[in-house]
């Protein structure tokens, strides 16, 4: 009998049957992780935005903010002037931006003029303006979008009453 050396054609058409089976459940895995990671985000900032209302209803003053530091972005919440909640929201790709009622995108940056501050009025629970004109109508902002690669996600808000939803 001869020495037989290497694989049979049989053989390598199952291995590479197996690696292309591994290599679709790996690749569909890390799509389910963006995608996650944004419905991640967007429930994250829903949250911060049910307890910066709660909080702003019950307290003097709240200001619900996201910023970006580095490759990150967070949220925080600021109580009376003090930073009292201040979690990691996304990292990069991710990219956060912002829709206001006038139709202008913005996206959330390093720094204190990058960030997006949001506010509830104590009175009535509504947004409270985020700028104005140069003819003095009010800006609100009317969504924050998270995006990271194909997905998107939507956190609606509705400036006049206060609620927000993810879409």
């Amino acid at each position: 009998m001869r020495d037989r050396k290497g694989f049979s054609l049989i053989e390598l058409i199952v291995v590479i049957a197996i690696l292309a089976v591994v290599s679709v459940v790996s690749l569909r895995a890390l799509y389910s992780l963006g995608s996650w990671n944004v419905k991640k985000c967007a429930s994250l900032i829903d949250g911060g935005l049910d307890q910066a209302k709660v909080t702003a209803l019950s307290k003097s003053d709240a200001v619900f903010r996201i910023y970006k530091s580095g490759t990150e972005y967070w949220m925080a919440l600021d109580v009376n002037g003090t930073e009292e909640e201040n979690q990691r929201i996304a990292k990069a790709p991710a990219v956060i931006t912002y829709v206001t009622n006038e139709g202008t995108v913005s996206s959330v940056e390093a720094g204190d003029p990058g960030s997006l501050k949001l506010q509830f009025d104590r009175s009535s629970g509504a947004f409270r303006p985020i700028g104005s004109t140069d003819g003095g109508r009010d800006i609100y902002c009317s969504s924050i979008i998270i995006t990271s690669g194909d997905n998107t996600k939507t956190v609606v808000l509705y400036y006049a009453t206060g609620k927000h939803q993810i879409q």
